[in-house]
């Protein structure tokens, strides 16, 4: 087993080609533009305690975030010799399912929480990411 491991790696090595680079290509600048589809999905929870009334109520939110198209665009160019500077922007939107659940103190009675619960169809869920190339 280690005998053909170590003649596989000698025989990779051995047949490696000379590498072979480009010649440096001297331009003014670049645009790039990108389209994709996020098939993935981010589904998550969030939740928090807010004290109203001297008491603690709470809030808790479901997210189900479908994938969607995303859309990117870079530019860049050069500035001086061999300085450049570049920008990429990319963006993500899609409309989400979320459902909202609460429980908030009664603002006369303690130990009294009423509880509310929401669905909401069509919240909107944007991802937007500016990064230096």
């Amino acid at each position: 087993m280690k005998t053909t491991a170590i003649i596989t790696m000698l025989l990779v090595f051995l047949a490696a080609d000379v590498a072979r680079g480009q010649a440096a290509s001297v331009g003014r600048g670049f645009v790039s533009v990108n389209g994709a589809y996020q098939i993935t999905t981010n589904d998550f929870t969030d939740g928090a305690v807010k004290r109203e009334h001297a008491e603690d109520g709470r809030f808790d939110a479901t997210y189900a975030v479908k994938g969607g198209p995303a859309f990117d665009i870079a530019g860049g160019g050069m500035l001086w010799r061999q300085l450049g500077v570049g920008v990429g922007v990319s963006r993500f939107s899609v409309a989400t399912p979320s459902s909202l659940s609460a429980t908030i103190p009664h603002p006369f009675f303690f130990n009294r929480h009423r509880s509310i619960r929401a669905d909401i169809a069509d919240l909107q869920r944007e991802e937007l990411a500016v990064l230096p190339v």
